[in-house]
């Protein structure tokens, strides 16, 4: 709670990323969620639109999923999209694909998170995005321990670790777990 609350009035949102990233490292989903929403609400206040985004996709939907609040984090990528669309050149879904991806695994909508699942992989892939890679491999992963497939997870999960990212790494650990 003290970590939370040194971050309460810091001015510069882009520190609030960093408390976010820390808070999920230390598996402390209250923090987590708390710092997120701070991190957006800041974002917002500050008319930050080079950081709102990533505060909504990179935390604010992730906090929302860990929660089991599917609706709140596809609000989260949905502002998300409608602002790349708003600010940036080239395809917004490019950029909220992954996120997208992961509320239909949580979800358990197979269907709709394969096909989405697989363009993102060669969306991450063809960039060389290893830790979004890792990521979206966490989410495969759920969707097949959601769907009961255990052998599937594990494979799964044991690809999110092949790249050098701590959050992937973290987010892996559950899954590799409750897969093996």
């Amino acid at each position: 709670r003290q970590a939370v609350d040194a971050f309460a009035d810091v001015d510069d949102v882009r520190w609030l990323g960093l408390a976010c990233y820390a808070a999920s490292e230390l598996w402390d989903d209250e923090a987590l969620r708390t710092l997120a929403t701070h991190w957006v609400q800041r974002a917002r206040e500050a008319d930050a639109l080079s950081v709102l985004p990533a505060a909504l996709l990179y935390f604010g939907s992730v906090s929302e999923l860990v929660a089991g609040r599917f609706d709140a984090a596809d609000a989260y990528v949905e502002e998300a999209h409608e602002l790349f669309a708003a600010t940036s050149t080239g395809r917004p879904l490019d950029r909220t694909i992954g996120a997208r991806f992961a509320v239909l695994a949580w979800r358990g909508r197979e269907r709709e998170a394969r096909t989405l699942g697989a363009e993102a992989m060669r969306h991450v892939v063809s960039r060389g995005l290893g830790g979004q890679a890792g990521f979206l491999n966490c989410a495969f992963a759920v969707l097949e321990l959601g769907l009961g497939r255990y052998e599937a997870a594990l494979a799964a999960a044991g690809r999110a670790t092949e790249y050098e990212s701590i959050y992937a790494h973290t987010m892996a650990l559950p899954e590799l777990v409750e897969a093996a």
